[in-house]
């Protein structure tokens, strides 16, 4: 009965298969990032997405960023995706997204030096969201890459937005001014 069981009892209905042609590693995590990005972004213990909500989303390509890509462009939301690499980038329209920054193309430097924020680059953030949105500002971040981008999302999210986050990935000390 323990999450580190190696049997565990369960209800025939919490089965399923897993697809031959993964390895558990990845039969698990479609589950884990599904569900997270779920909670963070839909349920209304969330972010509690709406249609016409414009969500921002770190890592838009990758595993809980993908997900949540996917929930904002199938619920009515407009993706604002952040990626890191023009192939990145491309998974992201791919999937439908119309509006995505590459990171690497714009060189955002949130960090002066690891004690030290450059409000400027949250500012340049801003406006190349705003560029991309006609003027609008997200309703809400999918925040989940933590100290890194933090600053950054708190500066351009919309005023009573939301900002929905879990992992903290770049660190857990969220600072900003």
């Amino acid at each position: 009965f323990g999450g580190l069981a190696e049997f565990a009892v369960v209800k025939a209905n919490q089965l399923m298969p897993k697809p031959e042609h993964l390895t558990w590693e990845e039969a698990a995590s479609p589950g884990l990032v599904n569900s997270t990005a779920y909670r963070q972004l839909v349920s209304r213990n969330g972010a509690g997405m709406k249609q016409g909500d414009i969500v921002l989303i770190w890592g838009a390509s990758g595993g809980l960023g993908g997900y949540a890509t996917q929930y904002a462009l199938n619920g009515g939301g407009i993706p604002v995706c952040v990626v890191s690499s023009p192939e990145k980038a491309q998974i992201c329209r791919d999937m439908g997204a119309k509006h995505v920054i590459d990171r690497s193309v714009e060189n955002y430097k949130f960090w002066k030096d690891p004690h030290t924020q450059d409000p400027k680059e949250w500012q340049r953030f801003g406006k190349k969201i705003r560029e991309l949105t006609g003027g609008e500002d997200p309703d809400i971040v999918f925040e989940h890459p933590g100290r890194e981008t933090f600053g950054a999302s708190v500066y351009v999210t919309k005023r009573g937005g939301t900002i929905a986050t879990c992992a903290s990935t770049t660190g857990f000390m969220h600072e900003y001014d």
